[in-house]
């Protein structure tokens, strides 16, 4: 019998083809979010394979990804996820033997582009290292700190009769993963080939692609295609052969509003948390939910896409307000040039009363207007304020549910703009939710202005053309992350250096999709004022008609 399609595929079939549009979901570890499955009867433990394709979106905490395991089991467990320190790991016991333990060398702590990360399996072959494969972007994983491989013919517990679950581990600990995945693949009874996985376009941008073919009786392919009602969410996708059924997942405390428009072919801005002082304020589903708590400073929180030419928009939920000298503080949304030399700001008001009015600072060129008078100023919570950037016309328009706050004129830079939002003090404190367009629009948009992703970005120019990028940053002195967009994504193997000192990466910055931020305190590379850089790149972070760059290792 040959290849046919699962009938839960009425929707949406992708062909098999690379990730080209489609949806991404936010699996959020406050929610308690993940899939489960218990395969009916154990497929091939001996030869399989396992992959993500999507966002890690939170550096610094450990991150399961895919676990097999009785509940509570530290005897036998497959485990591939991120450990706190960014590293991916591998790890299998067998009736209480450690059978397999990978921990790369290289750090996996891009939030802004997708990761494609494979473990291929085959304990079959009569080469150690042979018999378990990590296979990120495309490229093969040789470096580890860790390194332990299993014995020939070994059975791991992936693809046993046993929970296998997304975003959730048991072992030890009960621990949940802040994932944003594209797809999800687990195949029985083969290990793919790595061309399989997908292919390298002309700039050297990877692209995978689900690997189609025969997933064997526990596989399966989730790549949330359907969106009709939150059980679909966990519906099975791979191609049928030989009278296999669909092995759907169980979805927990996940629903069709955690689907987003986004994935590997387009790229849509979220906060960037590299920005922020993460002791003061948190971010989490997927980096569009932000929290302040009301006794830390005021940190701001810019997006991780800037723009300077065009029209977009964003639409920001204040979720909750907590004011608790509502008399001395602000809550404030706006659009900003990096350092905030630039910056249009929408200030809520000082006081409880209705009939508040709003403020607007005007910052030029590190100089304040002041607080002059603006639209409508009380905000509570449920209170969504529009963002209209014009960069055409040279202007931003603020709309408090749907209501024009009337037209900014902006300051006159060349520097690239971003939608932001910060507060004014330390007795206040917020959650808010920013939409760049991953979800219809509470209020739609004025006409002509579009969401903030990659495919909405002018074509930029070929990396060739530009490299290397030159320019300055201000400094920070400190090993808190200090981001420095480019637009591009820095090129490790090419000459990279700041106050014309090389840049070790992974030691004195971090590369990614957009840019790269610095992770010392050291003046030679993050001194306190103006710091110099020049940068080689290798392919732009995104555009019109082009894929955007995957996450970067480090």
């Amino acid at each position: 019998m040959g290849m046919m399609l699962n009938a839960s595929h009425r929707l949406i079939n992708r062909g098999f083809n690379a990730n080209q549009g489609g949806n991404s979901l936010i699996i959020e570890p406050d929610n308690s979010a993940y899939f489960e499955r218990i395969p009916a009867s154990a497929g091939d433990r001996r030869t399989g394979m396992v992959r993500y394709v999507g966002q890690l979106c939170e550096p610094d905490v450990v991150a399961p990804i895919v676990v097999a395991s009785a509940l509570g089991s530290t005897t036998n467990f497959f485990y591939f996820g991120k450990n706190g320190s960014n590293k991916l790991v591998v790890q299998a016991y067998v009736s209480s033997s450690l059978a397999v333990h990978l921990v790369t060398d290289a750090e996996y702590l891009d939030p802004i582009g997708e990761y494609d990360a494979a473990v291929l399996i085959d304990t079959t072959d009569v080469t150690n290292s042979e018999r378990v494969k990590l296979i990120v972007g495309g490229v093969r994983v040789t470096d580890f700190s860790t390194e332990t491989y299993p014995a020939q013919n070994t059975e791991l517990h992936l693809n046993a009769d046993v929970p296998h679950r997304i975003g959730r581990s048991t072992v030890t600990v009960t621990e949940y993963g802040s994932l944003k995945p594209s797809f999800v693949e687990i195949v029985s009874g083969r290990a793919p080939g790595e061309d399989e996985l997908g292919s390298f376009d002309n700039r050297g941008v990877w692209m995978p692609k689900p690997v189609g073919g025969d997933y064997g009786s526990t596989g399966s392919l989730v790549d949330f295609a359907e969106t009709g009602t939150d059980a679909e969410l966990g519906y099975d996708h791979r191609p049928l052969v030989g009278g296999q059924s669909a092995n759907n997942w169980s979805v927990n405390n996940i629903t069709t509003d955690d689907v987003v428009e986004a994935s590997w072919s387009n790229n849509f801005a979220a906060s960037n948390l590299l920005d922020t002082d993460r002791t003061s304020i948190t971010t989490s589903y997927g980096n569009l939910k932000l929290v302040k708590a009301t006794a830390s400073n005021s940190p701001s929180a810019l997006a991780t896409i800037g723009v300077t030419t065009g029209k977009y928009y964003a639409e920001l939920t204040w979720v909750s307000i907590t004011d608790s000298a509502p008399n001395a503080n602000y809550i404030v949304t706006g659009v900003a040039t990096r350092d905030a030399l630039n910056a249009v700001n929408y200030f809520a008001g000082n006081s409880s009363a209705a009939s508040e009015n709003g403020d607007k600072r005007i910052i030029t060129a590190g100089s304040s207007s002041g607080f002059l008078p603006y639209g409508d100023g009380y905000w509570v919570a449920g209170s969504k304020i529009g963002i209209a950037l014009d960069l055409d016309a040279g202007e931003v328009t603020f709309y408090k549910n749907g209501v024009s706050q009337g037209s900014i004129t902006l300051p006159a830079t060349s520097d690239p703009w971003y939608f932001y939002n910060t507060s004014d003090g330390t007795n206040n404190g917020y959650t808010a939710m920013w939409n760049f367009g991953q979800k219809p629009f509470t209020y739609a948009p004025p006409a002509g202005f579009k969401p903030l992703n990659t495919a909405n970005l002018p074509r930029p120019a070929k990396a060739s053309e530009v490299t290397p990028l030159t320019g300055s940053f201000t400094g920070t002195a400190s090993a808190n992350p200090n981001f420095v967009y480019l637009g591009y994504t820095p090129d490790q193997d090419g000459t990279c250096t700041i106050n014309g000192n090389a840049i070790t990466w992974g030691t004195h910055a971090i590369a990614t999709a957009w840019g790269f931020y610095t992770i010392t305190s050291s003046a030679s590379y993050n001194a306190s004022g103006s710091n110099t850089y020049s940068i080689a790149v290798k392919y732009p972070g995104g555009g019109k008609g082009i894929a955007p760059a995957p996450a970067q290792i480090n």
